[in-house]
């Protein structure tokens, strides 16, 4: 008896085998021995999908269909990368050194919500709009987790660490988006390598990286900026103003993530100008404007619903962001332009997504128009303070990386085109497109090389570890930082200080009937360390395969 659709193949004995141990899995037999669940599932769609491919795949041309598809299968093959590079590592520094405060602020104010129910909104940390609720339901899928293999009952036994990797995770994927946005934002505006190109260099960009492996909302207001501008671009090309009130929409959402996001709209209105007539342009807009306030209203309510605390929290960025705070800096547009070409897309790249804009704003080109006028204002209000952060220079990556690879994609054109036909002189011509591109990728690319392999590296916090256990002897009174280290299992006595710079203001006198203190980066050069008896030090700095974390310190206390 033969069943229908079963034949004695290799991918269906495999599917059957497959769809016999799921069966048996989900049945609780052989718990201890067959594979988890989901690696059962993957097997038997990748057993179908075999045996689909060796009955009907034969009727396709593959190489056609590669072909046709070159663009989206690089996508994908960006999205890997993506992954890749950010995905080790990603949470290991938890537990061992502090949480950065502003992970802290908002992954607590997540915790606080799951446990109370209750919207913590004083500053804009606490409450960025879409990217609380996307922290949230990726916090909700953990606990989920946790739930169903019986490590949590309650959200009260998550402890804020939780939060955040669970945040950190969802920035990856979010990182993700933007660098498959940045791509199809290049496509449109120089072509599909172009695009390609950009995609890249947002992928593996120190300074993309190091944003989107945190706790921190920018990477999700980026992405609903680059949502905006590509929508914007397409409305270009269609006749429906749905395309307008989605490109709004998506505005609004980064508008709601930061107040920085407001800059977003800009795009969607000039993207109005492609229509014909005045009337359709001023329909377009309004709707795009309506669109763009109802996703502000919703995505952050408190925008209206607490209007005076708003205010509020406008009046403190503006204190906080004076030439008084710590990172304050003379010249804010020369430390962006610093950030770009030290972590970013390089010099070359930088200068060449300069001259985009200005190749741009001598021109009516609409599509580049589009492109750079978010980055420009952007760039314009976020200068007008002194105080700066890198991660805030981090919104102009992908529109740099989209202008430089146009302008390059738009030189190896020329130099393709205007070729001699003599073939020493064409091969002189791409000799020359090939140095400029190799010139121009040089930076960004050993840069990307350079941060995957600190990724890769061990991390700062487990030489420091190891080192302890390797060099404090049984009994040791060791000082340490609150949360910096995990020493558990040491047969070292850890003595934790709630604030170190404290505890090394009191002198010797404060370090009574201890042997060893560790000081971490940010207390370096205290004063009181010239008192100690230098033992060793961990410093990796920014090398290729040096590893990533906190520079670490170790000294002796005089016994008196």
């Amino acid at each position: 008896m033969t069943v229908k659709g079963v034949q004695p193949s290799g991918p269906q004995a495999a599917a059957l085998l497959c769809a016999t141990a799921l069966v048996f899995r989900l049945a609780g037999m052989g718990a201890g021995w067959l594979p988890p669940t989901p690696v059962l599932v993957l097997l038997l769609g990748l057993a179908h999908l075999a045996d689909w491919f060796l009955r009907e795949g034969s009727q396709f041309d593959l190489g056609a269909l590669a072909r046709a598809h070159a663009f989206e299968i690089a996508a994908v093959g960006l999205i890997a990368v993506t992954l890749a590079v950010r995905l080790p590592g990603l949470t290991g520094d938890l537990g061992h050194v502090p949480l950065d405060i502003d992970e802290n602020r908002l992954a607590s104010n997540i915790q606080h919500y799951f446990v109370t129910g209750e919207l913590v909104h004083t500053t804009v940390e606490h409450y960025p709009g879409a990217a609380f609720w996307l922290f949230a339901g990726a916090s909700f899928l953990r606990f989920m987790r946790g739930l169903g293999a019986g490590l949590v009952t309650t959200p009260a036994h998550l402890s804020v660490t939780e939060f955040v990797a669970a945040a950190r995770i969802a920035n990856v994927f979010v990182a993700a988006g933007i660098v498959t946005l940045t791509a199809l934002i290049g496509r449109r505006i120089a072509g599909g390598w172009a695009g390609l190109l950009a995609g890249l260099l947002v992928a593996i960009a120190p300074l993309s990286v190091d944003t989107t492996t945190v706790c921190r909302c920018d990477p999700v207001m980026l992405l609903a900026v680059l949502g905006a501008v590509y929508l914007a671009l397409l409305a270009q090309d269609r006749t429906s103003n749905g395309w307008f009130v989605a490109a709004g929409a998506a505005a609004g959402i980064a508008a709601g993530v930061k107040y920085s996001g407001v800059f977003a709209i800009v795009p969607v209105c000039l993207a109005t100008l492609a229509l014909v007539s005045w009337p359709d342009r001023l329909k377009a807009g309004a709707l795009g404007l309506v669109a763009f306030a109802a996703a502000i209203a919703i995505s952050n309510h408190f925008v209206w619903y607490d209007f005076p605390n708003l205010l509020i929290q406008l009046t403190l960025q503006v204190a906080i962001t004076g030439a008084g705070h710590w990172a304050a800096s003379s010249n804010p547009a020369g430390f962006y332009a610093m950030i770009l070409d030290r972590f970013g897309t390089g010099q070359v790249l930088t200068f060449a997504g300069v001259l985009f804009a200005i190749i741009t704003l001598a021109t009516r080109r609409l599509s580049w128009w589009i492109l750079v006028t978010f980055p420009l204002l952007y760039f314009g209000f976020m200068t007008s303070r002194p105080s700066q952060f890198p991660r805030w220079v981090y919104p102009l990556l992908p529109f740099v990386a989209i202008a430089s690879s146009a302008l390059i994609a738009t030189i190896v054109t020329f130099v393709r085109k205007s070729a001699p036909q003599e073939p020493l002189r064409a091969r002189v011509a791409w000799a020359f497109a090939a140095v400029i591109l190799v010139a121009a990728l040089a930076s960004p690319v050993w840069g990307g090389m350079v941060s995957f392999s600190r990724r890769l590296a061990t991390p700062t916090y487990v030489l420091a570890e190891t080192w302890i256990r390797e060099h404090a002897s049984p009994g040791t009174v060791v000082v340490l930082g609150r949360g910096w280290l995990d020493v558990t299992g040491s047969p070292i006595e850890a003595r934790r200080v709630g604030d170190l710079k404290k505890a090394l203001d009191g002198g010797l006198d404060a370090l009574s009937g201890v042997q060893m203190v560790v000081v971490p980066e940010p207390y370096f050069n205290h004063p009181t360390l010239r008192q100690l008896g230098f033992l060793d030090r961990i410093h990796v700095g920014w090398r290729f395969g040096s590893g990533t974390g906190y520079d670490y310190e170790f000294y002796a206390v005089p016994q008196r």
